[in-house]
């Protein structure tokens, strides 16, 4: 049933002039103009704190320039707050603030009722919202706004609680001094023989930090302060009332814009009725744009008759500009965050998640509702993949660095692989409050490779099944031939070297492989201790890897016969990389002399044939008295 619209108007007059008595301990809603003022910013802001509810941690993470934020843990009686929050009640940076030190910085008047509200919250799951004074250590006086909400377990206890401390010491006093402003205009209405713009009355309104305007029941402003005229950014004189159209607004709520008759002072002074407050959006003299909370009141005689009026403004440019640039910021990260296929998330130090996004939320197939604010324990279907990633979240944020793994997640949906990158969030003094992730499901590539590595095993099996044959043909086919023993002991060992360059080369799955690897694999059946290699770090493909390791192997073999490894010399293998093009030296010293070949064999023209049929393969041999040098070079694209 919708109501008339008399009484909707008397159900808003009736809720406002209830809102000033909570506020101003009098039912005189002329008393609580500024009282009603403060309600509504809070109104407002707790609208926000609602909507803001689901990244409530996420933002204490990244702890916004002043905000001043803090947490509690009922069961351990663990404090924790951001330097905003010490600044806010007088501790020092390295100070460690408890419940009792908390309670002691509050005024003696306050202490006993925020106690028993914050008690109160606990028990009964209730949020904190009051209002109270702080004694900070220079006896200086500030007034706190409390907000809080308590997080349960999913046994319905508290977890914690959450918060945020706002300081309005600016608002109190800004009302408390409009308060005292509005006694004094009221005294020059009921003593017309008094100036509100002479002596110290006037200096006393000038400095009041709201702005003030007095107008008389022909609507001529009869006073403006200074804060007035430095919110519009210039002076106007209003002479009657067609002279109010110099000032220009809208409704913040409508976007019509304000008639001359319609400013709140204007509708005090032809109604005689307060009016509550509003928030407006107006041009300056300048020609700037901001926004202001205004309300009227009308001031009567002694006989109830209107005669004059008197309106606040509250400036509130920068809030609206810093609330437009949060939402902004919000709706962006919220909708990067659903947009993206990667999983998004975040935890406290306890291991509770604390946000996560859509991609997150779909692939746990639960509610969000049944997550938030619990750990892997309280909603993994599988307590050993959940005792698994807690201890990888606890070993991160012990560490302090950032660590990037595997994680197995087993759903209804099935099991699927995430590898995440996990980096701790710490507070301003360095202390680790917990975690965010960025992962992306790896389930098709894990599957894609555990397929592949069947593959490379059943190729590694079969290839060595045909080097056996191809071993066993060779010595049946050199069985009994008394001048091919060494042919075939040659065959055979370039035969080995050939199944040490695929093993490597499988481990790597036929990709690449490190080309020291290569060449210690083909040394090693030498004398491993004769060998000094060095070189960059660089990976090669198997092309490379097979025709350089049956090149080693040659020069080894070779060496072994004739070279320094027959004797007692030193072998030293040494390589660059310039430009994408390889260079590999082979020297030998201290071996016997050595000199050209009568004629190329097999082994140098299989050397030459395995380097040349590389991309710009070449290889330069030198038979030095000392030892022969060899160089090997090929391009590596």
């Amino acid at each position: 049933m919708s109501l008339e619209p008399t009484s909707r108007a008397t159900e808003i007059e009736d809720r406002l002039q209830a809102m000033a008595h909570r506020l101003s301990g009098t039912a005189d809603p002329d008393t609580g103009l500024l009282s009603m003022l403060l309600e509504d910013i809070r109104e407002r802001r707790r609208v926000e704190a609602e909507l803001a509810e689901s990244r409530q941690w996420l933002e204490l993470a990244h702890e916004a320039a002043g905000v001043c934020a803090y947490s509690f843990d009922p069961a351990s009686g663990t404090l924790e707050w951001s330097a905003s929050t010490r600044a806010l009640y007088g501790f020092e940076p390295g100070d460690a603030p408890t419940i009792e030190t908390w309670l002691a910085t509050i005024h003696p008047e306050d202490r006993t009722r925020v106690a028993s509200v914050a008690e109160r919250a606990i028990a009964q799951g209730a949020s904190i919202d009051q209002g109270f004074r702080v004694v900070l250590p220079d006896s200086r006086v500030r007034h706190v706004r409390d907000r809080g909400r308590v997080l349960k377990d999913e046994a319905g206890r508290p977890a914690k609680v959450v918060g945020l401390n706002i300081d309005v010491t600016e608002l109190v006093e800004a009302r408390e001094a409009a308060e005292d402003a509005q006694r004094l205009a009221v005294l020059s209405s009921v003593f017309p023989g008094q100036d509100v713009r002479s002596g110290g009355i006037q200096a006393f309104l000038d400095a009041l930090p709201t702005g003030l305007m007095l107008t008389n029941t022909a609507r001529e402003a009869t006073y403006v302060n200074k804060t007035l005229n430095d919110m519009w950014r210039g002076r106007q004189e209003l002479p009657d009332a067609a002279a109010w159209n110099k000032y220009v607004a809208w409704s913040a709520s409508t976007g019509e814009r304000i008639a001359d008759a319609d400013w709140p002072l204007a509708r005090a002074v032809l109604s005689g009725q307060p009016q509550p407050v509003e928030e407006l959006r107006f041009q300056r003299f300048d020609g700037s744009m901001g926004y202001m909370l205004v309300s009227a009141v009308p001031l009567l005689d002694a006989n109830g008759a209107t005669v004059s009026a008197v309106a606040i403004a509250q400036d509130v440019s920068d809030w609206r500009a810093a609330e437009r640039q949060a939402q902004l910021e919000t709706a962006l990260l919220r909708k990067l965050g659903d947009v993206t296929p990667d999983y998004l998330f975040v935890k406290d130090r306890e291991g509770r998640l604390l946000y996560a996004n859509s991609a997150v939320v779909s692939s746990i197939a639960r509610p969000w509702s049944e997550i938030v604010g619990r750990t892997e324990f309280e909603w993994h279907h599988d307590p050993d993949e959940a005792a698994a990633i807690h201890a990888n979240d606890e070993r991160i944020m012990a560490s302090g660095a950032s660590e990037t793994l595997e994680e197995v997640y087993t759903t209804e949906a099935g099991t699927a692989v995430v590898r995440a990158t996990k980096t701790p969030i710490t507070d301003d003094f360095g202390q680790v409050i917990g975690l965010v992730g960025v992962g992306v499901d790896v389930t098709r590539e894990r599957k894609a490779q555990e397929h592949l590595e069947l593959l490379v095993n059943e190729l590694n099996h079969r290839v060595k099944n045909t080097l056996t044959i191809v071993q066993s043909m060779a010595r049946n086919a050199f069985r009994g031939i008394d001048v091919a023993e060494d042919a075939y002991r040659s065959f055979e060992d370039r035969l080995v070297a050939l199944a040490s360059a695929h093993d490597l080369l499988s481990e790597g799955y036929w990709a690449e492989a490190q080309l020291e690897d290569v060449i210690r694999r083909t040394c090693g059946p030498h004398v491993a201790d004769r060998f000094e290699i060095s070189g960059d770090n660089v990976q090669v493909s198997s092309r490379i890897a097979l025709a350089i390791s049956m090149a080693v192997h040659e020069l080894c073999t070779n060496a072994t016969k004739y070279g320094a490894l027959k004797g007692g010399g030193r072998v030293r293998i040494g390589w660059t990389v310039d430009d994408d093009q390889l260079s590999l030296s082979w020297q030998e010293r201290g071996g016997p002399a050595v000199r050209p070949p009568e004629k190329m064999g097999f082994g140098s023209r299989m050397l030459q044939q395995a380097i040349g049929a590389l991309p710009g393969g070449r290889i330069e041999t030198t038979y030095e008295t000392a030892g022969l040098q060899c160089s090997l070079h090929c391009s590596l694209g």
